[in-house]
């Protein structure tokens, strides 16, 4: 477990319910049809190989969380990442993000996607700032009026200097 002024990181193998995390998605529903069904099937499934879930943790509360799922041998997508709207804009979605590329290039993964509502420019920002680029052209629908744009994170494009939390400081 990472720990970062009193927050923990925890991971891969954290076992949590719909209930647990509900808080951190307010409009997940309406965003995604069908949404709060799939986020029970994934969270069921993070004892798999093919999911991982990540959590940052305060006295015992979940504030931050990153589900990432297995699409090809060294390829993955970043399927949820969500800081609390209490905390984003202090660093805890940077320390989380960091950590996730630590893992991904220890673990040896080429390349990793994520899809992010296209009216969304701040989580877009976020994650550009966070050495992910656009996917010109690629773009994934969500109900009849919701479009997200796809953003790739790959090995060859992360500073090898630029990982903030302590690998063996994770539980």
């Amino acid at each position: 477990m990472a720990e970062t002024a009193g927050h923990f990181i925890v991971g891969p193998q954290a076992v949590v319910s719909v209930g647990d995390v509900a808080h951190l998605l307010p409009d997940f529903g309406a965003k995604y049809p069908g949404g709060w069904s799939w986020l029970e099937k994934k969270l069921a499934s993070t004892h798999s190989d093919s999911t991982n879930l990540w959590l940052l943790v305060d006295d015992a509360k979940i504030f931050a969380l990153a589900i990432e799922s297995l699409k090809q041998v060294r390829t993955r997508k970043l399927s949820t990442f969500v800081v609390a709207s209490d905390r984003r804009g202090i660093g805890y979605g940077r320390c989380l993000l960091r950590h996730l590329q630590d893992e991904w290039c220890r673990r040896d993964v080429e390349q990793v996607h994520v899809t992010i509502d296209e009216t969304d420019l701040a989580t877009q920002s976020f994650f550009v700032r966070n050495h992910f680029t656009v996917d010109r052209g690629a773009c994934v629908r969500y109900g009849a009026r919701r479009l997200d744009t796809v953003f790739r994170w790959s090995r060859q494009t992360q500073p090898s200097n630029d990982f903030a939390v302590p690998a063996d400081t994770v539980r």
